[in-house]
């Protein structure tokens, strides 16, 4: 029964309610979802409601199905919100690939801001829950007639039970989905989206045209960048080998920053070799002419 809830859960996230899916969404919603509900259910079950077996149906299923619930709200926002920032924010990402930023130091902010985001209302909740408003549990447990402390006491260890579920799931989904649509090159593969009912948020022929024209675009980034570079490298060395004083911090800067673009654009070479398309070489080409 269970097992059955985690799959309809995540096929509620990847599918009938989100907007814009990627490859493997499915799977990173129901082991995220899976595998932080259920854990947390038997351990609170166990060591904070005492019930032996932690796993007994009566109390069991009603404590995850809360769980799953509250999953899911937090999975199907953090992914939306990874997608959107990674879409609406590609020209600050691509620049800080270019300069030879890692894969975590990119989807680092990503995921903080994402996560921020989807476990806002589960804090919120938390905040007004006994100032504000009353929840269903405890309401339940007061109108059957049950003490008002006990009533209490359930429902503060129902609370942290979903905080915790819903935030490590979120976490789980949030750098799952950072990951894919930041590749181990790394580069930035917002061609992995697609909308829900179509083949792809890029059409085909957008792609395949982008496909075709990466080779071209590098070989003009080589022709214009390249030799920009190593005239200046040449050039600071010579200055350097007359002048010990004559090479400032700026000019070092400068030649480190010309040197992890020359390696970023090396990978970004590979990539087309292998017929994958970077999303964008602009901010690459705009770096170094104003380097």
């Amino acid at each position: 029964m269970t097992l059955v809830l985690g799959v309809l859960a995540a096929f509620e996230v990847s599918y009938w309610r989100a907007k814009r899916q990627f490859p493997g969404m499915f799977m990173g919603a129901l082991v995220s979802i899976m595998a932080s509900a259920l854990l947390v259910a038997l351990f609170g079950n166990a060591y904070s409601l005492n019930m032996d077996p932690a796993y007994t149906a009566v109390k069991f299923i009603p404590t995850i199905g809360m769980l799953f619930g509250n999953c899911m709200i937090g999975v199907s926002i953090g992914m939306s919100s990874v997608m959107d920032m990674l879409d609406t924010q590609r020209g600050r990402v691509e620049v800080m690939l270019g300069f030879g930023a890692s894969r975590w130091e990119v989807i680092r902010p990503v995921v903080v801001d994402a996560l921020r985001a989807a476990l806002l209302p589960t804090i919120t909740n938390m905040g007004i829950t006994g100032l504000i408003s009353i929840p269903g549990v405890m309401t339940g447990w007061i109108l059957g007639g049950a003490d008002v402390l006990q009533a209490a006491r359930y429902q503060q260890i129902i609370l942290f039970m979903i905080s915790a579920a819903t935030a490590s799931s979120t976490l789980i989904a949030v750098i799952f989905c950072a990951s894919v649509l930041v590749d181990r090159v790394p580069v930035l593969r917002l061609d992995r989206i697609r909308t829900a009912g179509t083949e792809s948020a890029l059409s085909k022929a957008g792609i395949e045209s982008s496909m075709s024209r990466a080779p071209s675009r590098l070989a003009l980034l080589r022709a214009t960048c390249r030799p920009k570079s190593e005239l200046y490298l040449s050039r600071n060395a010579s200055s350097v080998s007359s002048s010990p004083t004559a090479c400032n911090e700026e000019d070092l800067q400068t030649t480190g920053s010309l040197t992890m673009l020359d390696s970023r654009l090396s990978g970004l070479e590979q990539v087309a070799m292998t017929g994958r398309s970077p999303s964008s070489l602009t901010p690459l080409l705009r770096s170094r002419e104003q380097l």
